[in-house]
């Protein structure tokens, strides 16, 4: 529930600019439920991206490289250095394969 408060005319032009800069933002603060959302999508996506590693680490092939994973809406993004193309297909394989991954993109070079 918003309240506005109108001001009168007494009321100072700093005033009014105050008031209505403090409106402003209390407008734009997220609400809790919109907050906790938003952690908990956080928190999702991290543990995704988490699993996603983890495949690219137990790779017997993919094991020796290092690569960061990130993940946005189902959407992960990939980034590392491998040594050959087909090294490279196979980690856009893995990530692909993770559950809750529903779209690569391979920032993946080859060395």
């Amino acid at each position: 529930m918003r309240a506005e408060v109108q001001p009168d005319s007494s009321t100072s032009a700093d005033s009014v600019a105050l008031f209505s800069a403090r409106a402003a933002v209390a407008s734009s603060v997220p609400t809790l439920e919109q907050r906790e959302r938003t952690v908990n999508d956080r928190l999702q996506e991290a543990t995704i991206a988490t699993r996603a590693r983890r495949a690219l680490a137990d790779d017997r092939v993919l094991q020796r490289y290092v690569f960061d994973v990130e993940v946005v809406s189902g959407h992960a993004v990939v980034e590392g250095r491998v040594g050959s193309e087909a090294e490279r297909e196979r980690v856009v394989a893995l990530v692909g394969a993770t559950k809750g991954v529903d779209h690569v993109v391979s920032e993946v070079q080859v060395d």
